[in-house]
């Protein structure tokens, strides 16, 4: 077994993080989890209240690992290509992602379900913003899109028809 190398905890805003990493070389740290299928990891997002960190990868999987343990306890798919996690909403109850797709999907977070999927772009979406109004999102061929609460809510009971949600 290597070494344990304990570093202090880190406080950025509210996200506190304990960092156990193995090592068989002392001050040295090593990868401590490994996304699936070794696929490069995009983008991560920790939600405290539910001790949960959220990967999203180049496959278009987005995983929730316990972060105690690191163990997997949720697999979220829809996303065909690459996705990144770019937004929680203020509440800390929804995850927002977009993707190479072209979508951007929401997230409940708990059960870790797809409440909505947002088309429209016909490029890659890059980048995301989520206020209390609205969500913008740009693509990389330099195309902003907005959606209203209107929207979304249609989106999301669209959603919930279709895929049989309660």
């Amino acid at each position: 077994m290597g070494h344990i190398s304990q570093y202090p905890v880190l406080h950025s805003a509210d996200i506190y993080i304990q960092e156990n990493i193995f090592s068989d070389r002392p001050g040295e740290p090593q990868p401590c989890w490994k996304h699936q299928d070794g696929d490069m990891v995009n983008s991560l997002a920790i939600f405290n209240q539910y001790k949960v960190l959220v990967s999203g990868n180049d496959g278009g999987d987005l995983l929730v690992r316990n972060l105690d343990n690191g163990v997997v306890i949720n697999k979220m798919e829809g996303h065909q290509t690459s996705c990144g996690i770019t937004f929680l909403v203020k509440d800390g109850n929804y995850l927002w992602s977009s993707s190479f797709d072209t979508t951007v999907r929401l997230w409940k977070c708990g059960d870790w379900t797809c409440m909505a999927v947002l088309t429209g772009h016909t490029h890659p979406v890059r980048s995301l913003q989520v206020t209390n109004d609205c969500v913008i999102s740009g693509d990389y061929r330099g195309f902003i899109m907005i959606w209203d609460k209107q929207t979304i809510q249609a989106e999301i009971n669209k959603h919930k028809e279709t895929d049989n949600y309660d």
